[in-house]
């Protein structure tokens, strides 16, 4: 899916407190509750929720009771049917910057010296000869060798808990080498919060038995946020500037802003890069979308060309809450942000740099959003 960043309305979203949002574990009541842990950024489905059940309570609704027509005309008819919006995002944003998770085939070393930095200095590239796996004879990435190994320094490896930031993005789309300045290591951007909680008997006064349980909440560092677009919005239709977002209802703020600036996409005819930004969502059998000697086509239908070879970890499980039918919805993989696929051949996009890609199912939640590069070759970096 293709759409114009600048065709959704675009909001930030602060933290008044504390936010918790529960990964993929079952947690149900009775069983233990320790160490229950975080997920952030959260994930679509999780905000686009918050942001229908917001939109209908500032519209009439009161919380309980289904929705009427009209609300059902604007916000769609439970999980999947989203109505006439659709969402891009959440995405990470730092003062009004926005952030990406780092890309799989960006090389690098932690600066010892610096505390938490992650300087870049080599790539993945598809190998040159075919490798045998139990995938078949494929080109699987392999270091480009741009960087020497000194003696007692580790070899360069990839950033998984960094982020990069726009006019870094831009740079790795281009395929030159991001600045230390330009990689944030989440340390930097947000911390986990571990709190203990345990249930009172309202009748006794005391604790219930076997009640403890052990969340970590998020807490954000100053000036770090997230964003999100929304398309379809009536002209009439706003967002409150409060409303409940993830586990326990904790409030987020909310404030309508320009929309902020996209990295500059690069297009190749001959050898492409797509680069996952938000969990990408596939069928159960193909979670990965396409891998090596496959059409880009499987990955979206406006693109051309064929798969040389791919990057992606294991699979990201996500559920979420049937609201309609008051039950947990089925855990189905993901493929991880920071996935990276390289395209040989011609691919389609958009010629505006405003363009927004979408791969996969789910499009219209804010799963899948891609960004579309050059590959990275030995005389163009700027290392």
């Amino acid at each position: 899916m293709i759409m114009s960043k600048d065709s959704a309305r675009w909001y930030q979203l602060e933290p008044v407190d504390a936010w918790f949002f529960r990964d993929g574990r079952p947690s149900n009541y009775g069983e233990d509750q320790s160490d229950l842990e975080s997920q952030f950024p959260p994930n679509a489905s999780t905000v686009v929720g918050a942001c229908r059940a917001a939109l209908a309570r500032e519209n009439g609704w009161d919380g309980r009771s289904n929705w009427d027509s009209a609300l059902k005309a604007v916000l769609g008819d439970g999980y999947e049917d989203l109505g006439q919006l659709s969402f891009t995002g959440p995405l990470l944003m730092k003062g009004q910057e926005l952030l990406f998770p780092m890309p799989a085939h960006v090389l690098g070393r932690m600066n010892e010296d610096s505390g938490m930095q992650f300087e870049p200095c080599d790539w993945l590239e598809p190998s040159e000869d075919p490798i045998t796996c139990d995938m078949g004879d494929i080109p699987l990435p392999s270091r480009m060798g741009l960087s020497q190994t000194k003696m007692g320094e580790k070899e360069p490896s990839s950033a998984e808990s960094f982020f990069v930031n726009t006019s870094g993005m831009t740079k790795i789309l281009n395929g030159d080498l991001p600045s230390a300045l330009e990689c944030f290591h989440c340390s930097q951007l947000f911390c986990l919060e571990p709190r203990v909680g345990i249930e009172r008997n309202a009748e006794t006064r005391s604790n219930k038995e076997g009640a403890i349980y052990s969340p970590s909440y998020i807490r954000l560092e100053e000036g770090v946020s997230l964003a999100i677009g929304v398309k379809g919005l009536p002209d009439n239709w706003n967002l409150p500037a409060y409303f409940p977002l993830g586990g326990e209802s904790r409030l987020a703020a909310c404030e309508a802003i320009e929309p902020p600036a996209l990295p500059t996409q690069q297009t190749d005819e001959e050898n492409s890069l797509l680069l996952l930004v938000t969990p990408g969502c596939f069928t159960s059998e193909n979670w990965w979308g396409a891998g090596p000697e496959e059409e880009a086509g499987k990955l979206a239908s406006n693109l051309t060309g064929k798969v040389t070879t791919a990057i992606f970890d294991r699979p990201l499980g996500i559920g979420g809450w049937d609201s309609l039918r008051g039950q947990p919805l089925p855990m189905r993989p993901f493929v991880k942000p920071g996935a990276v696929w390289w395209i040989q051949g011609n691919n389609t996009i958009a010629d505006s740099p405003n363009s927004i890609l979408q791969i996969g199912e789910s499009t219209d939640h804010g799963y899948g959003l891609v960004f579309l590069g050059k590959q990275p070759i030995k005389n163009n970096t700027n290392r």
